[in-house]
């Protein structure tokens, strides 16, 4: 009786295991939806480090919206890396919109030389090299004109809104044919993103900065999403599986683009927390699905 009891005791746990509730790591592919190529690093050494972080591929937000550039970043890089480029360009004073690079919008995406578009600043708090923030009105004049080629296109646009408002949501009704990603998820409560995913079924987030330990949100809080989730983290991600994915947000220097493996450590043990269904979406197919 003794001996059932203990082959029944492990067989429990080797299944709670397999289930991600006792947070064994995830194992599976992995594809890093938001990173940045920072100035003087170069393709070989984004590929090695991806190599070594056990990464599959990555969406990459660069600086070129050239076709030179771009086929070149595509050449040295591979098929497995997708390119983000910004249709905005900072000045001394200003974050705007540069209308040549609106004009290439079409042509680029159907050609593939770009993914999509990003990371666009609509409300940034701060970061060190905005430390006096930046904020975009989304419905302007230039504004709703890329949006309106995103929109006809289906293109993918990745933004960074600290807080999503009124305005915000008015333009997600608008333009349902863009799959918007909230970078960092807003840096919002699991309350607060149910609520904007449940209205707006083309809103997406990745989990960048709010889910490692090595670099989080430029806020006192700090990390927001912890690699053993609450049960609200566990319930949101569960409940819009479909929704979310990985983002490291490596970038800003080499030091920075190393600590790749150590932020992707951290989400294998944060995916292991969730179903093994909800993991998988998580960590590549939802990528593979809302990127081309």
């Amino acid at each position: 009786m003794k001996f059932v009891t203990i082959i029944f005791s492990l067989a429990f746990f080797v299944v709670g295991i397999s289930s991600g509730t006792h947070g064994a790591e995830y194992k599976g592919d992995i594809y890093d939806a938001h990173a940045h190529i920072p100035k003087g690093v170069s393709a070989a050494q984004i590929r090695k480090i991806y190599n070594q972080a056990g990464v599959k591929g990555a969406g990459l937000f660069v600086k070129s919206f050239e076709q030179s550039g771009l086929q070149k970043l595509r050449k040295d890089l591979g098929k497995n890396f997708l390119f983000f480029p910004d249709v905005h360009k900072k000045t001394k004073s200003d974050y705007v919109v540069k209308k040549k690079r609106i004009q290439r919008l079409k042509n680029f995406y159907e050609t593939g030389l770009l993914a999509g578009l990003g990371e666009i600043y609509i409300h940034l708090s701060f970061a060190p090299f905005a430390p006096d923030g930046i904020k975009t009105d989304i419905t302007g004049k230039d504004e709703l004109a890329y949006l309106e080629i995103a929109d006809q296109s289906g293109i993918p646009v990745h933004i960074h809104h600290e807080n999503p408002d009124k305005d915000f949501e008015t333009i997600l009704k608008r333009f349902s044919n863009v799959k918007f990603i909230l970078a960092h998820s807003g840096y919002l409560s699991p309350e607060k993103l149910d609520v904007l995913m449940q209205n707006h079924p083309n809103l997406y987030a990745d989990l960048s900065l709010i889910s490692n330990r090595h670099f989080g949100p430029f806020t006192e809080t700090g990390v927001l999403l912890s690699t053993p989730p609450s049960k609200a983290w566990v319930a949101l991600l569960t409940k819009h599986a479909d929704r979310f994915m990985v983002g490291s947000d490596i970038g800003s220097d080499i030091e920075r683009v190393n600590m790749l493996p150590l932020v992707i450590d951290d989400y294998r043990k944060l995916l292991g927390h969730l179903p093994p269904d909800v993991a998988v979406k998580i960590a590549a197919d939802n990528f593979l699905r809302i990127f081309r």
